[in-house]
């Protein structure tokens, strides 16, 4: 079945804003993690609240693309080549471990 192309412009439309919000959120964890700025924070926290809800209505107006989002198969290309070892979390944890140390 071939999508309408109203529909694959939509999808590109929304997976480039999604991204955008990625970036956006990510490099505020970078700025957080260099220095606690409340602007910052505050900042982090509305994009990660909007972004929610932005996946909120499609999981709630279109069930199947919000399967497909979960799936990764709304781009394949990219479905197969994001895998994360043992190695990376357990790094994650021990530099998250560490960090929390250095706060107390």
């Amino acid at each position: 079945m071939q999508e309408h192309p109203k529909l694959q412009l939509l999808l590109s439309l929304y997976h480039n804003l999604l991204q955008e919000y990625v970036r956006e959120i990510g490099a505020c964890l970078i700025q957080l993690e260099q220095k606690q700025d409340q602007n910052v924070q505050s900042l982090m926290e509305r994009l990660t609240v909007e972004s929610s809800r932005l996946i909120g209505c499609i999981k709630l107006l279109n069930y199947d693309v919000h399967k497909a989002m979960l799936d990764g198969k709304l781009d394949p290309g990219l479905a197969n080549t994001h895998k994360l070892g043992a190695a990376f979390y357990t790094n994650l944890t021990v530099s998250s471990t560490t960090a929390t140390a250095g706060t107390s």
